[in-house]
């Protein structure tokens, strides 16, 4: 298989200078020596750029939060060409780039679509590299730790969850679609939400189970019903 070479840098257009003197910050996306540019639609003083590290100067005004964006905007890149490679797909500059953009029609999937996927894959390993138990915990706690600080706009104003997973740390983006947000917006009020600080009222097994256990007594269900069997 052919090495991918992958280079993602900042740069500023001192040309391009607003009135306040402010340059536009773009990015320029590097794939197999195939280049593709863009700007960021964020602007910034060139004395506060810093060339070399291809970001601003962290004292300057704003420019940590600034700092922060790009961090955003290279997690996004990366997802994007892993996504790419893992669907077999061609993977160019100028394909990553559009479809950060939006400029391409991608697969486009639900928060519980993604989520679920995730599941399928650790139902997969259970037995051999994760315990039964801990796909089952996985179930809930994808969803269950979601706070408002995990929501991010983009440069398109568009809704991101940007979370780190649980067991490995790495940062995962995940678009956040209107069917999501609407069920996000449905529990915006909610009292069990509003005193835990988070965007949903996730049951926990122990209570999901007791439900489970009443509804199968009204149903004249002899089964033990309980959260795993829904991964059987």
């Amino acid at each position: 298989m052919e090495r991918t070479t992958f280079g993602l840098l900042f740069y500023i257009r001192r040309d391009k200078t607003n009135k306040k003197g402010e340059a536009p910050v773009f990015m320029r996306l590097t794939i197999n020596g195939e280049r593709a540019d863009a700007s960021i639609k964020r602007f910034i003083e060139p004395h506060a750029w810093n060339s070399a590290k291809g970001k601003a100067n962290e004292k300057s005004r704003g420019g940590k939060d600034l700092n922060l964006y790009l961090d955003a905007i290279s997690a996004n890149i990366l997802r994007i060409q892993r996504d790419l490679e893992l669907d077999k797909k061609e993977v160019s500059a100028q394909i990553i780039l559009n479809r950060y953009l939006g400029k391409e029609q991608s697969d486009r999937h639900t928060l519980m679509e993604v989520f679920r996927a995730h599941n399928e894959k650790c139902r997969a390993l259970s037995g051999i590299s994760l315990a039964p138990g801990t796909v089952i915990r996985y179930e809930t706690t994808d969803v269950q730790q979601l706070k408002a600080e995990h929501l991010v706009a983009d440069i398109h104003d568009k809704i991101w969850i940007r979370k780190a997973r649980q067991k490995t740390k790495n940062m995962c983006n995940i678009p956040l679609l209107d069917e999501a947000q609407k069920i996000i917006d449905r529990y915006r009020n909610n009292p069990y939400c509003q005193t835990h600080g988070v965007l949903l009222p996730v049951c926990s097994n122990q209570k999901m189970n007791s439900y489970l256990k009443e509804l199968a007594d009204i149903c004249g269900i002899r089964k033990n019903l309980s959260t795993h069997c829904a991964t059987h």
